[in-house]
């Protein structure tokens, strides 16, 4: 049975549980592959209106800037493989349109893709069972790409990590960098792929890409499929660099030492695994977080030979790192010798390698037209007699409820409406007064002296001892006497 067809059941059950984890295809113990919806959950039944009207197909393409590395080979290669065997619609594409968003020499691109076209047919891609092309050669790349690029927003491309992380070191930066998603996207799209394998970095991509075929069907009508991320294993897919096990091993790496080419040969291999950066601890064991360098090499030695990381630590007891790089480049030696020698004897006949590209380029062309020709007549595009189909599209009119406005009270606090606000009364309160006591003062007559309301004192039985006088002139301490006038009205007295 075809095994991505057998596990759409288990995709609609997980998308109606909500789950977003990573879903493992085990097929037999050889299908050591993973594939994950890159985007969020959906219901059921929305995953299998998306799939299910369209025959199930693979695509993936490889840039042909350098030299085929081993973690290309674990990483990628050996999974196409996996799914051509698998007896799935598979497509390989050597994308080189997209190798010319840096700067190329021309000999050199030409010399790669002969390299890379050699290196695919010597780890197991076969012609007759899978669809392998060059990019350029099929001009229905950059027309889907042009119609998608007017789909989409430079916003939208502006915030993918690729474009980011590429345009650090670049002071200007050509708009092939910018726009190249866009390009992805209508390679996946032009063939109507429903997976592609890809790395981990490549995810937002794949997100672009469902994104612009969900904007498209829901203009135009239903015409692509929505696609998913088919991720290998997670120890293939991080093959790290011999020298500087935080990265990948890459082919932009400056150090030479750092990769493994398929075509490197045993002498080479031998000297670049001795010169693997480790750590200063002499054991052989596996843990990715503190030991990255020597859990690197179990993890090539294990999917090389096939053991367990468990099985091979255990049969590495009984030597130090030293000893156990020189069985790594062994098994690495014996495993790419055959390949290699392929390699070389596929280069030997460049001719042949010109005609399976091309035939390869005949078979995608045949499908890539069929679906420009239905994208162009939804458009609208050309000058053909059949009229595109309107699609009619129900606008749904939201009604947004009116907020009802919050009545105030107000009071009248002389002229003015003050509105019951505890702090706004307050200051309106305090100017009203402020005005009261101005206008209070303005008809004040300045030239007549303050009164004072004096008090009488009440005859006292037995005199006071002492008594305190407050007059306007002064202070000053006196004894009650029989015999001094009576108090002034502008006197006042306070008893202490």
């Amino acid at each position: 049975m075809n095994t991505l067809k057998a596990l759409s059941g288990v995709i609609a059950r997980d998308a109606m549980r909500g789950s977003s984890s990573l879903i493992l295809l085990q097929h037999q113990q050889r299908m050591n592959i993973s594939r994950r919806p890159v985007h969020k959950a959906k219901a059921a039944k929305e995953v299998v209106e998306e799939t299910s009207d369209y025959p199930h197909k693979v695509f993936s393409g490889i840039q042909p800037t350098g030299a085929l590395h081993l973690g290309n080979y674990l990483g990628a290669v050996q999974n196409w493989t996996r799914l051509q065997n698998a007896q799935e619609d598979v497509s390989f594409c050597i994308v080189d349109m997209h190798s010319l968003t840096v700067p190329q020499d021309p000999v050199t691109l030409r010399e790669n893709i002969f390299q890379m076209a050699a290196a695919m047919l010597a780890c197991g891609i076969d012609p007759d069972k899978s669809t392998l092309f060059v990019q350029s050669a099929v001009k229905e790349h950059a027309e889907l790409s042009w119609i998608l690029g007017c789909m989409t927003t430079m916003a939208r491309l502006g915030h993918l990590p690729q474009y980011k992380e590429k345009t650090r070191a670049v002071k200007e930066i050509p708009l092939g960098l910018f726009v190249y998603p866009v390009l992805q996207a209508a390679d996946i799209m032009l063939y109507k792929a429903t997976h592609v394998p890809v790395g981990e970095d490549q995810i937002q991509h794949i997100q672009l890409t469902q994104h612009l075929a969900r904007t498209f069907n829901g203009k135009y009508g239903n015409t692509f499929p929505i696609c998913h991320a088919v991720l290998s294993d997670k120890n293939a897919a991080r093959i790290r660099s011999l020298r500087d096990p935080s990265k990948k091993m890459s082919k932009s790496d400056v150090d030479p030492k750092a990769v493994i080419n398929l075509t490197d040969d045993a002498d080479v291999i031998i000297e670049k695994v001795k010169k693997a950066v480790t750590d200063f601890c002499s054991d052989v064991h596996y843990n990715a977080e503190t030991r990255q360098g020597v859990s690197n090499l179990i993890t090539i030695h294990s999917l090389l030979s096939g053991k367990s990381i468990q099985q091979i630590c255990d049969e590495a007891k009984s030597i130090d790192t030293g000893k156990y790089k020189m069985r790594v480049a062994e098994e690495i030696v014996e495993h790419l010798r055959p390949i290699r020698n392929k390699i070389n004897q596929q280069l030997l006949r460049r001719n042949e390698l010109v005609y399976l590209l091309e035939m390869g380029a005949e078979k995608a062309r045949e499908t890539a037209a069929v679906t420009l020709a239905e994208v162009k007549q939804k458009l609208g595009m050309g000058a053909l007699a059949n009229m595109p189909t309107l699609i009619e599209r129900k606008e749904e009119v939201k009604v947004t409820p009116q907020a009802k406005k919050t009545v105030v009270e107000t009071k009248k606090i002389g002229d003015v409406e003050v509105p019951l606000v505890p702090k706004q009364q307050l200051r309106v309160e305090k100017k009203q007064q402020m005005r009261v006591e101005i206008q209070t003062n303005v008809d004040m007559d300045l030239t007549a002296p303050p009164k004072l309301d004096a008090k009488t004192i009440p005859p006292a039985s037995k005199p006071a001892e002492t008594s305190l006088v407050v007059t306007t002139k002064d202070l000053v301490p006196k004894k009650p006497s029989e015999s001094e006038p009576k108090i002034d009205k502008q006197q006042k007295e306070i008893k202490l």
